[in-house]
């Protein structure tokens, strides 16, 4: 007997399962940079206070006796922004007399200390010095000039070699002013210069009121 075989025309699954990979393609756009620079000044700003009004005495000696010194004093605040710094200027240009301090008789004065020119302040002598005179005594957020005026940061009658006087010195507009404080640099928050006043008379100094103006004048460093 025969077996009859029966064929079958056909194709294997496996012959149909193909791997077909997906290919995506990303076009980008064309693109440029540019930078662009911003830039601003910050004007500066200064004020200046050393406790002045104007009307009243703001610095009274009191009363001065021959060969006993008396002292007052001021202190300049300064708040800037200026980023070079500041320097401190005093003057008695507006005054226009021959000292600071005149008599109510318009003539008679009490005579400053020679005038401050930078280099010649010098320790009173007390009992031979005589007449009015300043130094810068202490300054806060800033650097004193002990060359200048001496390390002393005591404002007393005492005699002291460390502390430095000169007078007040007259500027006119045609000369440069020499500064007493010399401020290098910006500082957040205010400086503060204390000055010290030394006033003394000979025994012949006529008696009565004396009195006058000075100016202190702040200005950024250029």
């Amino acid at each position: 007997m025969h077996k009859k075989m029966k064929l079958v025309a056909g194709i294997s699954a496996l012959a149909l399962s193909l791997s077909v990979t997906s290919v995506t393609t990303i076009v980008f756009a064309a693109t440029d940079t540019d930078t662009v620079n911003l830039q601003v000044e910050v004007n500066s700003n200064l004020s200046l206070d050393c406790g002045g009004s104007g009307t009243d005495p703001d610095v009274d000696f009191s009363t001065v006796t021959a060969d006993t010194p008396v002292v007052g004093g001021s202190t300049c605040s300064v708040l800037t922004n200026h980023e070079e710094g500041y320097d401190l200027f005093v003057d008695r240009t507006a005054n226009g007399d021959t000292s600071v301090l005149k008599h109510t008789d318009n003539t008679t004065y009490i005579s400053d200390l020679t005038a401050w020119n930078g280099s010649n302040s010098a320790a009173w002598d007390n009992g031979t010095t005589k007449g009015l005179g300043f130094r810068v005594e202490e300054v806060s957020g800033a650097t004193k000039n002990n060359t200048w005026w001496g390390t002393s940061t005591d404002c007393t009658v005492a005699e002291d070699a460390d502390a430095l006087f000169a007078g007040i010195p007259q500027n006119p507009d045609t000369t440069t002013p020499i500064p007493v404080m010399d401020h290098d640099g910006y500082s957040v928050g205010a400086t503060t210069t204390t000055i010290c006043y030394k006033l003394d008379v000979a025994a012949t100094q006529k008696s009565g009121v004396y009195a006058g103006n000075i100016t202190y004048t702040a200005i950024g460093k250029p």
